[in-house]
């Protein structure tokens, strides 16, 4: 039990990190829902956030450019992005088992 749950903690921690390898930067966010999505990417210094048109911003040296997110109703949501990147990114999703 104490080992699973620091194996989740390891995979969650890594959402703070970036990597390379095989020329590419390997970055990691929280997906399990896309409110948490939204809630996990705006605790991050390099997103910016516009709670009125409902718009992340991200300007990093790896990608430059906004998702727009809206909740239609209750667990219905659509999200929209629109990036540039800089560099080569591979995003890996990150599940809390927990």
């Amino acid at each position: 039990m104490a080992l699973n749950r620091l194996t989740n903690w390891f995979n969650l921690s890594k959402q703070y990190f970036f990597t390379y390898k095989d020329g590419f930067f390997n970055l990691s966010f929280l997906s399990n829902s896309p409110e948490l999505i939204v809630k996990s990417s705006l605790k991050m210094p390099f997103m910016g956030h516009d709670k009125d048109k409902q718009q992340l911003i991200v300007d990093t040296p790896f990608i430059k450019g906004e998702c727009s997110y809206a909740e239609l109703e209750k667990g219905l949501w659509v999200m929209s992005s629109k990036m540039f990147h800089k560099n080569n990114v591979s995003l890996s999703p990150i599940y809390d088992r927990f």
